[in-house]
């Protein structure tokens, strides 16, 4: 692992390090005798871990994931750029998004409007008028009985339409 280059960086991991031991010590003890086992099965609550906290699983995470488990940064970095509830990539800005929105593009969606959702949120941003916003393409929410659909910031949220998705980014969280 490489070594912080100053005393924020130094914070940063105690902070990491912190928000995955409890991870840790819990695939231990439910992994005991299985070599191996409990390191690769608390990356996934420890990436959980520090997306919630971060938004981002950004190089130190993953050297100071890869660090504590044991693993080498191939296999962190695999896993979290394999789910695509983590977010691998910081935002331009360096600062994870104010809200995430993961619009649906699959076929009840496309047909239900998901097209004009998505074009009426784009043409908000652009104009300045929704800011810090992630928009994700996903395939299938399982929400085809209420489309179009979204997950936004993790909520599900059916029968969408542009200016209702944009006044939900509008207001104050």
């Amino acid at each position: 692992m490489t070594v912080p280059a100053d005393a924020g960086d130094a914070s940063r991991l105690a902070t990491l390090r912190a928000l995955f031991a409890p991870r840790i010590a819990e695939a231990l003890e439910a992994g005991a005798g299985e070599p191996g086992a409990p390191a690769r099965s608390a990356l996934i609550p420890c990436l959980h871990a520090v997306q919630a906290a971060e938004g981002i699983i950004d190089d130190a995470v993953v050297a100071a994931l890869a660090d504590a488990l044991n693993l080498s940064r191939a296999e962190v970095l695999g896993v979290a750029g394999f789910y695509s509830d983590f977010r691998v990539a910081p935002q331009a800005t360096g600062e994870p998004p104010a809200h995430r929105v993961r619009l649906c593009a699959a076929e009840a969606c496309k047909v239900s409007g998901g097209d004009r959702v998505r074009t009426a949120l784009e043409a908000a941003v652009a104009a300045g008028g929704v800011r810090g916003v992630s928009v994700e393409t996903v395939y299938c929410l399982g929400l085809c009985s209420v489309a179009p659909a979204a997950l936004v910031d993790g909520v599900p949220v059916g029968r969408l339409t542009g200016e209702a998705l944009i006044d939900a980014l509008r207001a104050p969280a």
